[in-house]
């Protein structure tokens, strides 16, 4: 069975199959479904995603919207 990757491209987040030497073999654009993944994940383990990227630390959370 395929080891399956996900990655973030230029204009997409990707997932798929990567050769040996970490070259995409197939790919498939997945960014609404990865977002909307994630965000179901963290909405329903009630938990926040933090992480460091050029030295800043980023958090991403799920926050529900009023209907205003």
């Amino acid at each position: 069975m395929p080891q399956y990757h996900v990655g973030c491209g230029i204009s997409a987040i990707y997932a798929g199959v990567l050769t040996r030497h970490g070259i995409w073999k197939t790919k498939s654009p997945v960014t609404d479904e990865a977002i909307g993944a994630s965000a179901q994940w963290l909405l329903d383990n009630k938990q926040d995603f933090c992480f460091t990227k050029g030295g800043k630390r980023y958090r991403m959370q799920v926050v529900e919207e009023s209907n205003d």
